[in-house]
């Protein structure tokens, strides 16, 4: 099927979302978006079905994962706030066509963000993205480069990928990212990663993702997690951290920013750093709060972490209406 526009495919999938309301069940809407060669795999979900919502929630998730491992977080937020829900798989990820966990060049993500965006925005007015570790990388590169952001009225980071978790990795990787390109970090497209093993190779009690014993279950060993990232995907994103601080300070999105105090996957101290120069020098506010002992994944962290998660997301998008309308905001 065609996509045509959200709002079209929501209301088209109205009548099975009805008949799974006694059950509970969420239905989504999924279609592919066409992007050149590539295949963009996306879910929608419709808080109240037959009623058009003006604000749209957006997830891009980090590296590996796909977007059937994150469907409680469509439920969350129609529950919590009422909006329509939609969810992506970058390329090389999930159902999205490309080479696995492979990227040659950030620009590729942001051309295919930038085109869901181009649907999404078809349909609502004020659209919110909730971005994990390499999509907040995406999605902040994304407001800083030229792009349309009128309609993106808020970033929420969660374990932004702004940067490795120690300053020899990049030189140890740099060197060699080049020179290896597709070939994967691990084994193949096994999930091992040299440069910190235990993030995948270790135990519900012992490992860098979360201390939610169900949600490590869950989430480890997903049939539709890619495994490890090539090498040229390491050089694709050292090369947009770069590009990231280049243009920090044409900030022109608001941007919450949550961390994990005992992240061993990204640099916490890169996402800190970040925020301080994006309220120095913008206009528009950088809010950091930081999870002290949570690990990576603190969109599937303890219970009382992902409720408070959700609840400053909530308080965020309190405050975007009347910064939207007060032209506070720059346009680049």
């Amino acid at each position: 099927m065609r996509y045509k526009t959200i709002l079209e495919c929501l209301l088209a999938v109205c009548l099975c979302l009805l008949a799974s309301a006694a059950a509970g069940e969420l239905v989504p809407d999924s279609h592919m978006i066409e992007n050149g060669s590539h295949q963009i795999y996306t879910e929608a979900y419709i808080a109240k079905p037959g009623e058009k919502s003006s604000e749209l929630v957006l997830y891009i998730p980090g590296q590996g994962d796909a977007i059937s491992m994150y469907e409680y977080l469509a439920d969350t937020f129609i529950r919590k706030y009422g909006r329509d829900v939609l969810l992506y798989d970058v390329r090389g990820q999930g159902k999205s066509s490309g080479p696995r966990c492979h990227i040659d060049d950030y620009r590729e993500h942001l051309s295919d963000f930038d085109l869901v965006l181009q649907h999404a925005r078809r349909d609502y007015e004020k659209i919110h993205v909730i971005a994990h570790s390499t999509g907040a990388l995406i999605a902040s590169l994304y407001t800083l480069e030229g792009f349309d952001v009128t309609s993106v009225a808020s970033i929420t980071a969660i374990s932004p990928f702004f940067g490795l978790p120690g300053p020899s990795l990049y030189r140890r990787f740099a060197g060699v990212a080049s020179a290896f390109g597709s070939r994967s970090l691990g084994l193949g497209q096994t999930q091992v990663l040299p440069f910190n093993p235990s993030i995948y190779v270790s135990t519900k009690d012992n490992n860098l993702l979360t201390h939610d014993p169900e949600f490590f279950e869950r989430f480890n060993g997903h049939p539709e997690k890619c495994g490890t990232p090539t090498f040229a995907w390491v050089q694709a994103s050292l090369a947009a951290h770069e590009r990231l601080r280049q243009l920090e300070h044409q900030a022109s999105v608001p941007l919450l920013m949550l961390t994990a105090g005992s992240d061993g996957v990204v640099s916490t101290q890169a996402a800190k750093q970040q925020c301080v120069v994006w309220n120095a020098a913008n206009q528009v506010e950088c809010t950091y709060h930081e999870y002290p002992g949570m690990r990576h994944g603190l969109v599937y962290e303890i219970e009382e972490v992902r409720e408070d998660l959700f609840h400053k997301i909530g308080e965020l998008s309190i405050k975007i209406p009347a910064f939207m309308d007060s032209g506070a905001r720059k346009h680049p």
